[in-house]
């Protein structure tokens, strides 16, 4: 056992009174060890009676853990993996009524597979000898001197909540045929800068069980429209290459980036109502917001670098914020470098309806407080005034 308490060379339960406490039989007072864990366990009890106050104290392998708690429970932290241990807790009642009860557990040996929060592969020989068939996240990137070529040992794995994938130099995603999410909330999925990767399709259920997903720096991917997610997604991030994206379905999203992408327009968001945070970053073949058929809310908009945008008008059905909150009702918008940008009429009723949102500009600090607007080096750069006017929103 690794916490340092008070150790006692002799207990007497006499002290957990005064001299002329009284142990009640008719008091009914049980102690059960409700969770027990490689290295920590769950105490739970019950007040001996409603007449009195009382007190609890806890000791384990005759070490006070604590003395004076109030409440009908303690967890145990800090144990030694497949261990046992044994102890009591004593109530001490108010008007100087006691009683006690004890227990014993055996905490568990630690499951790499489970216990550890991160499994990290780095060589092959570790993907050659894997043998977890469930664990929380994994991630796979390889060491340049010692390359991954094959992912098929990891066919045993059957449950994750994450998984991330970095440098590889696989063909495809062999092995991961089998693994699906851990719970119901979705899982995390991550790829980006393997050039060698021409198949995905073995982890695909998987992925389209996906609330975040990110998908970066792959060449031979410029078509993802195979994918196809469920209302669980809420985060995406997408760089380069892909030029054609799936189809995002009707439900609200939270955060969604994309860069340097070679789309022409945003199709695949035609049925989606809400984006919390939408970021687009040097979409040079876009000229306007095509495909946003039924936005209605955002909470933040960012636009940066995208060459030959020259309107915002397909943005007209945003009227409101997502924000929430002290955020409600509250927006952020920023637009810069896009030289050809010269129509913002598309967010005159989202500005309208809403209140810009006052925040930090050049954080760590936090002094520089002010409305969470900037229009930059765009072909036109109005104000939020000029947004909201019809006569001034376009040059």
């Amino acid at each position: 056992m690794r916490f340092s308490f008070i150790t006692l060379g002799f207990l007497f339960f006499i002290s957990c009174g005064s001299d002329d406490s009284v142990s009640e039989p008719n008091l009914v007072f049980n102690v059960t060890v409700t969770e027990v864990e490689y290295s920590h366990a769950v105490l739970k009890w019950n007040h001996p009676n409603s007449e009195t106050d009382w007190l609890y104290r806890v000791v384990v392998d005759n070490q006070i853990l604590v003395d004076g708690l109030s409440g009908t429970g303690f967890t145990i932290n800090n144990l030694e993996e497949s261990t046992d241990f044994s102890g009591s807790v004593f109530a001490i009642g108010a008007n100087d009524s006691d009683t006690f009860d004890e227990f014993s557990f055996t905490t568990r040996a630690f499951d790499y597979c489970l216990d550890q929060n991160i499994v990290r592969i780095d060589y092959q020989y570790q993907i050659d000898n894997f043998n977890c068939t469930e664990v929380d996240a994994l991630i796979i990137n390889q060491y340049p001197y010692d390359p991954i070529t094959d992912l098929s040992g990891l066919s045993i794995l059957e449950k994750a909540n994450s998984i991330s994938i970095g440098s590889v130099n696989v063909t495809s995603l062999h092995g991961l045929e089998n693994v699906r999410a851990r719970t119901e909330n979705g899982v995390y999925f991550s790829i980006g800068g393997s050039p060698m990767i021409q198949d995905i399709s073995a982890a695909e259920n998987f992925i389209e069980e996906a609330h975040t997903f990110y998908f970066t720096d792959m060449p031979n991917f410029p078509d993802l429209s195979f994918l196809q997610f469920t209302d669980k997604l809420k985060n995406i991030y997408i760089r380069r290459n892909v030029s054609t994206l799936p189809d995002f379905g009707n439900h609200p999203m939270q955060n969604v980036e994309l860069i340097g992408l070679p789309i022409n327009d945003f199709s695949a968001f035609r049925n989606t109502p809400e984006i919390q945070k939408f970021k687009i970053v040097a979409l040079n073949n876009i000229t306007g917001f095509a495909g946003f058929d039924h936005i209605e809310k955002m909470y933040h908009l960012e636009i940066l670098g995208c060459r030959n945008l020259t309107n915002l008008n397909d943005l007209e059905t945003l009227t409101g914020s997502t924000g929430q909150g002290d955020w409600a009702n509250k927006i952020s918008f920023f637009a810069r470098e896009n030289d050809n940008l010269t129509n913002y009429c598309g967010l005159t009723n989202w500005m309208l309806n809403t209140e810009m949102k006052i925040g930090c500009f050049n954080p760590p600090g936090c002094t520089d407080m002010r409305p969470q607007f900037n229009t930059q080096e765009n072909a036109y750069n109005p104000t939020e005034t000029q947004i909201e006017s019809p006569a001034e929103c376009s040059l």
